[in-house]
């Protein structure tokens, strides 16, 4: 009898568990379609990266200059000129940091020879402290591997200034929709589905909009310190290394690391051997990156989304791999997103807890029975 009521009791528990955690079949019919259209969209995304490229870029400079569309629309400035005012900024601003990234492109390519010598001068010198044969050092081809990737990166450059054209006209025609989107919104869907669609939008517009507009500050007043730094220390191309700071501070966690890994690595094969210069060029760099992006930057954020560092980590090298350099640039705004979806859509609720940072533990709370799903 007692073994019988004991049965029943784990039954029962067990039907109270798989209850309150929404294991229905519906649900894990929905979570599997998900991820067949996610896949499906990550083909597509790659296969077609030529059109879904530009239209990316464009939702991302749309986030950038969304809050500059909503301060001029205060002043009752007209649309037209609003719209004129963004576009030759973002023009300017264009041309400007192409200009430099081309300019610096083409000193390392010149240069690229003089390297070579040294960086072959030094292995042979360290070999021989170890009375290592160094004729081997004279086969090596040092430019077969550099030119390479300095190749890639101007054709990626080019490849990007002549898809701008299709990127300023795609944002062109989502500035002038932006102001009925809500209206739009309120229109397709009931009340309080709408009322989510709009706090979700709002919360992205908020986070990447932010995000862009600080980080285009912090990452000018990085180029700027490692500019004036490194002309003080006489280490060559002072600007295409400020230029390559303020590229690679857009690029989430690893980008500081790797800005700091080739100025070293370019000074330590412009001062071998005097190695106390190329320690100052390291503790400057490391000193202004640690500064800015641990101490500066997130006092100016503030609050941010909870998101997961190993899987912003992972989203970053899954942008990168779809999509180049331009992926890696993208990267955290999709990532926000992403996020925001999941937070506002219940049944995903659970992948928004593996997508959040340590601060998510603190405010679990399990979903209640009466929550409206999208």
């Amino acid at each position: 009898m007692i073994k019988a009521v004991k049965k029943l009791k784990e039954g029962n528990m067990l039907k109270d568990l798989n209850t309150n955690q929404g294991l229905k079949p519906w649900r894990v019919e929905s979570v599997f379609y998900c991820i067949v259209i996610v896949l499906i969209f990550i083909g597509a995304f790659k296969i077609a990266e030529a059109v879904f490229k530009p239209l990316a870029i464009s939702i991302v400079l749309g986030f950038l200059v969304y809050p500059v569309y909503t301060f001029l629309a205060r002043f009752k400035v007209p649309k037209f000129l609003i719209v004129f005012i963004i576009f030759f900024l973002l023009f300017s601003f264009s041309y400007l940091i192409f200009s430099f990234v081309y300019y610096s492109v083409t000193v390392l390519m010149k240069q690229l020879p003089y390297y070579q010598n040294q960086l072959a001068f030094i292995m042979k010198d360290v070999l021989s402290r170890y009375k290592v044969d160094s004729s081997v050092i004279n086969d090596v081809n040092f430019s077969g591997y550099i030119y390479p990737f300095l190749t890639r990166a101007y054709n990626e450059i080019i490849g990007f200034t002549s898809s701008l054209v299709v990127v300023f006209l795609l944002l062109y025609f989502l500035l002038s929709e932006i102001h009925v989107f809500e209206m739009k919104l309120d229109k397709a869907f009931k009340k309080p589905i709408s009322t989510r669609f709009i706090g979700a939008l709002d919360t992205i517009n908020n986070q990447i909009g932010k995000y862009l507009g600080i980080k285009i500050l912090v990452s000018c007043l990085t180029g700027i310190l490692v500019f004036i730094g490194l002309t003080l220390f006489g280490q060559d191309f002072p600007l295409v290394w400020a230029v390559l700071s303020f590229v690679f501070n857009f690029i989430p966690s690893i980008g500081s690391i790797l800005a700091v890994f080739f100025i070293v690595i370019t000074s330590l094969i412009q001062f071998y051997p005097n190695l106390n210069i190329v320690l100052y060029v390291f503790i400057y760099n490391t000193s202004i990156q640690m500064l800015i992006g641990n101490i500066l930057e997130p006092k100016m954020q503030g609050k941010r989304l909870d998101i997961s560092p190993f899987l912003l980590l992972c989203f970053l090298f899954f942008w990168g791999w779809l999509w180049g350099i331009v992926g890696l640039l993208i990267s955290y705004p999709f990532t926000v997103i992403v996020k925001v979806i999941v937070d506002n859509v219940s049944w995903l609720k659970s992948f928004s807890v593996f997508l959040g940072g340590s601060e998510i533990l603190s405010n679990i709370s399990h979903i209640s029975s009466k929550d409206k799903e999208i």
